[in-house]
């Protein structure tokens, strides 16, 4: 048991001393990716009219979006 704990260890540590990646010392902690986050909104929304005063899923357009409950507690 010995010699396979032993054998283990040291193919690990080859294997870790093998997947070392160089570190450039220019940038040593940061790589930027080129992928630029959209621009951030910084005005307000405009408020709008045209908004129903009730929305029901039950009931748009003559189709219900709804599910059956399954997992229903009943006391």
């Amino acid at each position: 048991m010995r010699t396979f704990t032993t054998i283990a260890l040291m193919g690990a540590i080859a294997l870790a001393k093998k997947n070392l990646r160089y570190v450039d010392p220019e940038v040593p902690c940061h790589r930027s990716s080129g992928n630029k986050p959209e621009p951030r909104i910084t005005n307000p929304l405009t408020y709008t009219d045209d908004l129903p005063s009730e929305w029901l899923w039950n009931d748009v357009n003559g189709v219900n979006y709804l599910t059956n409950v399954r997992n229903q507690h009943v006391p």
